[in-house]
């Protein structure tokens, strides 16, 4: 259909010059209007020039790369496609007007150059999250085809200098987060940025119907456009000047942050004899960090579950859920994690017989063997279920990256270790993958010791709303040395959020090389372990000496293909030191005061 309309427009006879309607800016003066013409000929082709030499060089330069997450909605689409439609429409209404082409082939002009950028969208939403500047390009040139088939520059230069006073509002162009589909303000951001463009173009049809006196508006337009566009860039780039306001204690305070501490003395050499420190290779036989259940066991479970059935969950303690021969077993498991390996898997727990409850029940009670339940979240949960809640992290502050299928990074939960049940493993994907924290910071440190320094230097994390004294974000380390023992706090995707928040510093460029570098060397495929978790495996973790992760999963329909875990977070009694910083964060705090503090309250349920 397009093509016949196409075929059919360019079949119409055309307006003969002569018939064609006199240039509005011929009337903007009483003279020969040559010299004019060619007067505003010579800014429209700069223009036009220097776009194309924009696409040209962005066509061979690096992208500018926005947030990996993705996030697809038809009601996003349409808001994006519907609100980008007005540029095309108005220039089309233009050429069927004057006889340039027919009805038909001007909807298919219109239809077929919006269509570029509706496709940007889904290539952005399911390829690549690279921001592509096409779409402008493509209007930039039809625009100068109206002028040219109108023999009147001004059409063009209607519609290009608005975007030329834009590049001057300050980081208009490199507006971080502008361009991002993923998250509601910029879905909102980026729409009036559409209508805004939408208006540009609306002024010039009033111009090709009402002549130079039609320019007024443009009195009103213009400047509003200026300035709400600016308004953006104050809403959302961080980069702007006054957004990058001093790091030090008024910032921090007036920004409700944390104020940065003091450096403190840097490791620049590789920490050897570290048990810690392993490659894949290292860790091929399962059995060395696979400890099975026994019958026994078994049954020393389920009686400690018959005789704290009265007690509630998290009052249960280690005296109320005796395990005499299980305990060697589990101690066995702990000594893997400070001074080993860091993790061992725990094999053959009935959880589909014990039903949800109970296993929840018998998760806590195994734990107390091993430590302390902690809180994981402001709410004080002390189990968390880590399965699809549907959601996206981008969606809302507060959502965490377990709650989603999602793929996860590497990363460290809180506390000393984390425990992973396993109820139900999902239809496909959910890979486990852990990785030696020390063994990552040896590459780095040989490699590149100053990016090893910055990875020891304070970064800005987002606390996802999870701070029990509310404060969005806090400052620490990624990698710490201390008392002869390194130490890692790592989630990346955090750091980034922690972009979004107000008075966050802009990250440094050493600062995004060092995380890019410390990405690449945990994703090693020598450095990295994979397995998986089936019905009725636990994972311990420790969350000091290595870093976790996971891939993406499916659900399938029915509640067995369900992927369900079961999560405790745990303070070890005889583990590391830990240095002061940590009884800032809400990872650690709990773990800090409990063993360094010598808290003597116990946790609830606690030994």
């Amino acid at each position: 259909q397009a093509l016949f309309a196409l075929s059919a427009g360019i079949q119409q006879p055309r307006r003969p010059p002569s018939s064609r309607k006199t240039p509005p800016s011929a009337a903007m003066f009483a003279m020969d209007t040559n010299i004019l013409r060619w007067s505003l000929w010579a800014p429209s082709v700069y223009w036009f020039v220097q776009s194309n030499g924009w696409l040209l060089k962005s066509l061979g330069a690096p992208k500018t790369q926005i947030r990996k997450e993705r996030a697809f909605s038809l009601r996003n689409f349409f808001l994006l496609c519907f609100s980008e439609s007005f540029s095309m429409f108005a220039a089309a209404t233009i050429l069927w007007h004057n006889g340039t082409v027919g009805l038909y082939t001007a909807m298919v002009v219109a239809n077929l150059s919006n269509l570029v950028g509706y496709l940007k969208y889904v290539y952005q939403m399911f390829f690549d999250p690279s921001y592509v500047t096409l779409s402008f390009h493509l209007y930039n040139a039809v625009w100068m085809w109206v002028a040219w088939t109108q023999q009147d520059p001004m059409y063009f230069l209607l519609f290009r200098y608005p975007f030329t006073l834009l590049t001057k509002v300050e980081r208009y162009m490199n507006m971080r987060g502008r361009k991002v589909l993923c998250s509601e303000l910029g879905l909102i951001v980026h729409t009036v940025d559409h209508i805004l463009h939408g208006m540009i173009c609306c002024r010039i049809l009033f111009y090709h119907f009402w002549g130079v006196g039609a320019l007024l508006v443009d009195a009103l337009v213009v400047p509003f456009v200026l300035l709400l566009s600016d308004s953006m860039v104050r809403l959302q780039d961080p980069d702007r000047a006054e957004n990058q306001k001093s790091t030090g204690s008024a910032a921090a305070a007036a920004a409700s942050l944390p104020v940065p501490r003091p450096s403190a003395a840097l490791r620049l050499m590789p920490v050897e004899d570290d048990k810690a420190a392993w490659r894949a290779a290292d860790l091929e036989e399962e059995a060395a960090w696979t400890f099975c259940v026994t019958e026994a066991h078994i049954k020393e479970i389920e009686a400690a579950l018959a005789a704290s059935a009265e007690k509630d969950i998290f009052c249960i303690s280690q005296a109320d859920f005796p395990l005499p021969t299980m305990q060697g077993l589990l101690h066995s498991l702990r000594s893997n994690i400070e001074g080993g390996i860091g993790f061992g898997r725990l094999r053959g727990l009935p959880v589909k017989e014990w039903g949800e409850e109970s296993t929840r029940r018998a998760l806590w009670g195994i734990g107390t063997h091993i430590g302390w339940g902690e809180k994981q979240d402001k709410a004080g949960s002390l189990i968390h279920s880590v399965k699809d809640e549907g959601r996206k992290m981008w969606e809302a502050s507060n959502i965490r990256l377990y709650q989603t299928n999602q793929e996860i990074p590497f990363h460290t939960d809180g506390c000393d270790a984390f425990m992973l049940l396993c109820l139900s493993q999902g239809q496909s994907g959910g890979r486990s993958r852990v990785t030696s924290a020390v063994t990552a910071f040896n590459d780095i440190v040989r490699r590149r010791p100053d990016l090893a320094a910055v990875l020891q230097e304070d970064f800005y994390f987002d606390a996802r709303g999870q701070h029990p004294d509310g404060r969005a974000c806090q400052v620490h380390p990624v990698f710490t040395y201390h008392q002869d023992q390194l130490s890692i706090i790592h989630k990346i995707p955090y750091i980034h959020s922690a972009q979004n928040l107000e008075g966050v510093p802009k990250l440094t460029t050493a600062q995004v090389e060092a995380l890019a570098m410390l990405d690449e060397v945990m994703n090693k495929e020598e450095f990295v372990l994979e397995f998986d978790l089936v019905e009725g495996d636990a994972v311990l973790c420790s969350n000091h000496s290595l870093c976790h992760g996971r891939s993406a999963f499916a659900d399938g329909p029915g509640s067995g293909s369900i992927r369900h875990m079961l999560r405790l977070w745990l303070t070890l009694p005889t583990c590391r030191q830990l240095p002061q910083h940590y009884a800032e964060t809400r990872e650690h705090m709990y773990t800090f005061a409990r063993r360094m503090l010598g808290a003597t309250g116990k946790a609830e349920g606690s030994a």
